[in-house]
Formats: C-alpha cells, structure tokens, sequence
C-alpha cells in the first residue's frame, strides 16, 4: 500500500539482493547498492559485454551474469559490493542464455535459453562446464528462471505465453 522510489538507482535487467546489497543490470553494466541507504557502492563494466540480461547469485558473494547476444556466462566476485571483479565463466554456451537461477545445493547455474524449443542448462559455477538438463524444453523464448526451497524450477517463457515447473 506504499511505495518509494530506491534512490536514483536504475535496472533496464537483471536484479538480485545479496548480504544487504542489491545488484542490478542497467546500459550493459552491473551495479551495486547499499539496501538501507541507496548509495550506489560500485559500477562494474565488462569488457566486451553485448547484452547482459539474467543474474543470480550463490548468497556468498558470486553472481552469475547471462550475455545474451555473445552467449557468455559470466562469473562476478561480489563478495566486496564495493570493489567488483568479473571473469568469463564460460566463453560460448551455444545457445542465447537469458534467465539465471544459482542452485547452491549442487554448484551450479540453471540457465534458460532465447529460441523455440530452448533448452535448459546447467553450468558449473566452479569450472563453466556445461551440461543439458533439459533437452528441448517445448518451450519457446524462456526468459525468467526461479527455484523453491524444494529444489523446483519455475520458467518463464514467450511461447506459450505460460509458467512451467520442473521438479530438481
């Protein structure tokens, strides 16, 4: 029943809170941001970054950021939201990555793909290995990608326009 503006701060993709800090994705950059105050603590640039769009995080400090047109993966150390530091976690997926969800339990990333038909992968948030999960979901142009306590997946998609859920 009430609302107020977070500051100036701005997010066109991908936003996640982690240790008090929220983290978004605006103009190809990843943010940082105190929760209590609104102060913006870091803005991270990422050599090469075409279209940064999902993110998750392991809730230790790592976020997990998709590069939609490159197909990257890319790992961020978060762990001081102050002082941010990326790598490529994998170089080419394969596919268009969109949606992020961190499945701590078992290291990895669960990624959603752009495309009809779109798998759903798996990414080793250790080494980058990559492997399939789902192999041609039905689905077309995933986009979001979320998990319960229970080990669950919930994904967004285009086409149909529909959630679906995956047991782990």
């Amino acid at each position: 029943s009430s609302w107020e503006y977070f500051g100036s701060a701005n997010a066109s993709y991908g936003m996640e809170v982690m240790n008090g800090t929220l983290f978004v994705i605006h103009s190809n950059k990843v943010y940082s941001y105190d929760l209590e105050t609104a102060e913006q603590l870091d803005v991270l640039s990422i050599a090469g970054a075409s279209f940064l769009n999902g993110m998750g995080s392991d809730s230790n400090g790592t976020l997990i950021v998709s590069d939609f047109s490159a197909g990257r993966i890319l790992k961020i150390d978060a762990s001081d939201p102050s002082n941010m530091s990326s790598s490529t976690l994998v170089g080419n997926i394969g596919s268009t990555p969109n949606g992020v969800v961190v499945d701590v339990a078992n290291g990895r990333a669960v990624i959603v793909n752009w495309g009809g038909n779109a798998d759903i992968l798996a990414v080793d948030i250790e080494n980058g290995a990559v492997t399939t999960l789902v192999n041609g979901s039905g689905l077309g142009n995933c986009d979001g990608i979320d998990m319960d306590s229970n080990g669950n997946y919930y994904v967004s998609s285009w086409n149909p326009a529909i959630i679906t859920k995956y047991n782990s």
